[in-house]
């Protein structure tokens, strides 16, 4: 008797197990942030740099969605991409590249920049829905509220 209920109790742990919040809560995280978080040889960081890389990748194909900069973000990410060596730091490039653009737009207006990436990124209406878009997968993606996504990079000059 003792050995079955040790048997269940066993059987009962291993279903618990499998069925934790853990294993419920894993994301899907793209097999590039996995690879680039791995090669980072930074195993204290590495929760972290899955969920900022996540992040920083789904807002960068975001980005380039019909649904928010389309075409005009590309040429932008890939000069980002350039010269920032993670997602995370080219997300943080192409969204600071955004935010610029339209306060250069509010002062100036499109008509007088000259730099052709800068004035298709600089739609008010569009850096709305990027903002939007990232409150929403941040609230998905880190619950916890940590604030992430924050790092060093190298800013976006301009295109080539």
């Amino acid at each position: 008797m003792r050995a079955y209920l040790t048997s269940l109790i066993g059987l009962a742990a291993t279903v618990g197990l499998s069925l934790s919040p853990e294993a419920q809560a894993q994301h899907h995280i793209p097999e590039e942030v996995i690879a680039q978080c791995n090669a980072s040889k930074n195993a204290h960081r590495l929760p972290d740099c899955l969920r900022d890389g996540t992040l920083a990748y789904e807002m960068l194909e975001a980005s380039k969605s019909a649904d928010l900069y389309g075409q005009a973000a590309s040429r932008v990410i890939d000069a980002c991409a350039d010269q920032n060596n993670t997602f995370n730091s080219t997300w943080l490039c192409f969204r600071i590249a955004a935010e610029k653009a339209t306060e250069a737009r509010s002062l100036i207006g499109v008509e007088a920049i000259s730099d052709t990436c800068v004035a298709q990124i600089s739609d008010p209406s569009l850096y709305e829905a990027l903002k939007k878009k990232e409150h929403s997968l941040r609230e998905r993606m880190l619950p916890d509220n940590r604030i992430g996504a924050f790092g060093t990079y190298k800013p976006f000059t301009g295109c080539p």
